[in-house]
């Protein structure tokens, strides 16, 4: 996955950009959290969702893919930030 493979768009609230992917994922949360624990700080993790601090962000990362990046006003870093998530889950 790269992030060409997401559809983004700014959420709601103006400080929040979401990151959908443009076919169907189902991720495998528990083993995702293992490779971002490297590079992020877990805040919470079910098997729905994974809540999580990167750099200045928080961001969401749901089971289908769908990344959420809180509290970028831009979005160029948010793009960053969600290249950054998407590199780090789809490694091997």
């Amino acid at each position: 996955m790269e992030l060409d493979d997401f559809k983004s768009k700014l959420c709601g609230s103006g400080n929040s950009y979401e990151f959908i992917p443009k076919s169907k994922q189902q991720l495998d949360l528990s083993s995702v959290a293992k490779r971002l624990s490297e590079d992020a700080l877990i805040e919470a993790e079910t098997p729905f969702v994974i809540m999580m601090k990167y750099s200045d962000a928080k961001i969401s990362l749901f089971k289908s893919g769908k990344i959420i990046v809180k509290n970028i006003t831009d979005q160029e870093t948010a793009k960053k930030i969600a290249e950054k998530i998407i590199e780090l889950i789809s490694e091997n």
